[in-house]
């Protein structure tokens, strides 16, 4: 029997950091035309990726012999090598263009991400005929659908985004080196002051027989989703500053779903209390509500730490 229909809603806080920065406006946090903040689900589901995508981590380890999982069959496809014994991407892309091109099913058992979230590759060649000039020709063509969605991550409210001025002692640049003088870096720290954000998870298990998606991919997210933040510390998100306030988890009792899953997602957004029109400072001034006072007649987790 396949997995049941799953809703998942990602409440977290934002607290001095760049969930995720927008390069096309010079790094700043991405926000909305009406100042709230958006973390896109490519950015979500790239620390998903992130969080197997090195299998020598001791993290990643920990978690394999916590939850006896095979590491073989949780290599990322978007990773830089693919898990294969190569430091050139290039070398790794072709070797798993060959295998989705000469078995499929073993490059799904192989690819994680290709079975939870799907992937679309289309590589063509170049091949000359007789008499005219080169024509591309498909080589590999495999589109897969995946079992997960995953919505962007809006903030409540608006968030303010402060911008700084890092400055840098020991520089690379000789004549600053030469001087003893330290180097500025106009406007290099851009992170929101406080925000609280939302994003919808869904799984469906329609899409999971031609994905390979079992029991035990869908488990091991369940289980390896809180950690996504926290093991991608880095200096735009330092420890603390992203932590999940909730994960609220429901599996439905069938396949085509049992519940209303809009009405699920509403009910656990949190409210901003007081001016819902302003930015905040502290997770004080929200309303987060519970599973009880929403008066849900069937289960929901919450698998945040």
């Amino acid at each position: 029997k396949m997995f049941n229909r799953i809703s998942c809603l990602l409440v977290m806080s934002v607290s001095g950091a760049n969930p995720n920065g927008d390069p096309e406006n010079e790094g700043r946090p991405r926000t909305l035309s009406d100042q709230r903040g958006h973390i896109s689900a490519v950015s979500i589901k790239r620390k998903i990726r992130d969080f197997f995508g090195d299998h020598t981590s001791e993290g990643f380890i920990q978690f394999c012999e916590e939850n006896k999982i095979d590491p073989e069959k949780f290599f990322i496809f978007e990773s830089k090598t693919k898990g294969f014994e190569t430091d050139n991407p290039v070398e790794a892309k072709n070797m798993a263009l060959k295998m989705i091109k000469d078995n499929e099913n073993e490059a799904l058992q192989r690819f994680y991400d290709l079975r939870i979230f799907g992937g679309t590759v289309l590589e063509g060649k170049e091949e000359e005929e007789e008499g005219t000039k080169k024509k591309k020709k498909e080589s590999v063509r495999f589109v897969r659908t995946g079992v997960v969605t995953i919505s962007p991550a809006i903030s409540v409210s608006p968030v303010k985004v402060i911008e700084s001025t890092i400055s840098k002692k020991a520089t690379l640049r000789d004549n600053l080196l030469e001087n003893s003088n330290s180097d500025l870096a106009p406007f290099a720290n851009k992170f929101v002051e406080h925000g609280v954000y939302v994003a919808r998870l869904g799984i469906n298990p329609n899409y999971a027989k031609i994905s390979k998606t079992s029991d035990e991919d869908v488990e091991i997210l369940k289980k390896c989703i809180k950690y996504i933040y926290q093991i991608s510390n880095s200096c735009a998100r330092p420890a603390g500053t992203i932590n999940f306030n909730h994960i609220w988890w429901a599996e439905h009792s069938n396949a085509l779903g049992s519940f209303n899953e809009n009405k699920f997602f509403d009910a656990l957004t949190p409210v901003k209390i007081l001016n819902p029109e302003q930015s905040s400072k502290s997770n004080a001034e929200y309303k987060f509500p519970t599973p009880e006072e929403c008066g849900f007649n069937f289960k929901v987790e919450d698998l945040a730490m």
